[in-house]
């Protein structure tokens, strides 16, 4: 089991920050992220045929909207500031022309791609550490984000980490960590472009 989550952590290092600096119109953005999208579940799911627990119970579903909730105003709030700093609000920019005439098809990727993250990063490589998950899965997210080079975006990565981790930690499930991420990373593909334009 722990081959196959070291195995696609490796995969998603090279991926992820290579499809985060794909130029936005290029058509390799969306091969890009199907195929993370693919690594994430099947790594995810190789994991668990291998006797990987990843629970997805329902019970604890306010926290994950309460978390999300949180987290989105906090980022919306920060955005305001972030958009008076061109060199801050230039490289946001410009990732977000990625959804410009293509938005239905980037809020899906992003969608699946925030379901993956959750699956693998709060899922199998949390499972697969014996002791302090929170930590490590946050540090290991946010180092693989930083290979992007975007700053904001590494921001982003440690807040999601830490808050996905503690929800995931807090309620023994991954369904709320799901819910606080696609609740931030949509209302974020949805509210920037016109916060920071």
């Amino acid at each position: 089991m722990r081959k196959i989550v070291a195995g696609t952590g490796v995969a998603v290092a090279i991926l992820l920050p290579l499809s985060l600096r794909i130029a936005p119109g290029d058509p390799l953005f969306h091969a890009g992220n199907l195929a993370l999208i693919i690594v994430y579940l099947l790594g995810a799911l190789g994991a668990k045929a291998r006797g990987l627990q990843l629970p997805l119970g329902a019970r604890h579903l306010p926290l994950g909207l309460a978390a999300g909730g949180l987290m989105t105003g906090a980022f919306l709030l920060g955005a305001l500031a972030v958009a008076r700093i061109p060199a801050l609000a230039n490289p946001v920019s410009l990732l977000l022309t990625h959804a410009e005439g293509n938005l239905p098809l980037v809020l899906i990727w992003l969608i699946a791609g925030g379901i993956g993250e959750e699956l693998y990063f709060r899922g199998a490589l949390w499972e697969a550490l014996p002791a302090h998950r929170l930590a490590i899965t946050t540090i290991i997210y946010t180092a693989i984000i930083a290979l992007a080079g975007i700053w904001l975006l590494t921001f982003a990565a440690a807040a999601m980490g830490l808050v996905a981790g503690y929800v995931r930690s807090r309620s023994g499930s991954l369904l709320p960590a799901i819910i606080a991420h696609l609740m931030w990373s949509s209302t974020m593909l949805l509210a920037l472009p016109t916060l920071v334009s």
